[in-house]
């Protein structure tokens, strides 16, 4: 899906990401806990020839990594080994995800360890889903009166008017923001802006929607649907939570 979803210059901006850098270069190797007699102990206390064949995807994810530059370099251009790290952070996932189903008596070296593999591996899953989502990170719908305001008017942006989100109008602190939709089919007229550095502007919009909850949604942006941010009703949080 990677592979067919995102760009040939996409794949090569992730595999030189300093995200994948800081993934590919934890140390010790990060083991496949599932080939472990003891996966609650350090890798450095596992016994040689389980921690050597539970460190192969890692290891293979390197050097597949480490060819594709070099080549990269050389000037042959190559596709990105996108198959091997996608089996690194399944693996991790895994590690995680099964690993907390069976709570051992964790050392706190293990423990911190861990915690730093998954920010690391949080940091190219974030790249990931950028990616196959169109950066949608970069886009926030607002009701078309909210483009006179002066912090977003100071935003410079590229804006779609043809748009529409499945979503009533509420009331916040006299500001109209988004709120859920009680029947099926019912959506609300926004307008979409898209800027790179959306991310810049985030305290003060936050100001402006104080209370708000900023939540990514479908919106249909020229008749395509785009995940989008939107400013919600607090209510939301706590209804989507419940």
């Amino acid at each position: 899906m990677i592979r067919y979803s995102t760009s040939l210059a996409e794949r090569r901006r992730l595999c030189n990401s300093e995200a994948l850098t800081m993934l590919l270069s934890v140390k010790p190797l990060i083991l496949e806990e599932d080939r472990l007699s003891r996966p609650d102990l350090h890798p450095n206390s596992q016994p040689d020839e389980e921690r050597e064949s539970s460190e192969a995807k890692h290891q293979n994810a390197i050097d597949k990594f480490d060819s594709y530059r070099t080549e990269l370099e050389r000037g042959n251009s190559q596709d990105a080994p996108i198959g091997h790290l996608v089996k690194l952070l399944w693996m991790i996932r895994s590690n995680v995800q099964h690993g907390a189903k069976a709570p051992r008596n964790l050392s706190q070296e293990k423990v911190s360890r861990d915690r730093e593999i998954s920010s690391r591996w949080l940091g190219v899953v974030d790249i990931l889903f950028d990616m196959l989502l169109d950066y949608p990170k970069s886009r926030l719908a607002l009701l078309p009166d909210d483009r006179d305001q002066p912090v977003i008017a100071g935003i410079t942006a590229e804006w779609s008017t043809n748009c529409s989100v499945e979503w009533t109008v509420a009331q916040n602190n006299g500001r109209q923001v988004f709120g859920l939709k009680e029947h099926h089919g019912e959506s609300v007229d926004v307008h979409a802006m898209e800027c790179a550095e959306l991310a810049s502007s985030w305290s003060r919009l936050e100001e402006c929607y104080q209370g708000c909850s900023r939540i990514l949604v479908p919106v249909k942006i020229d008749g395509q649907y785009k995940v989008s941010w939107i400013y919600a009703h607090p209510a939301v949080r706590h209804r989507l939570n419940a």
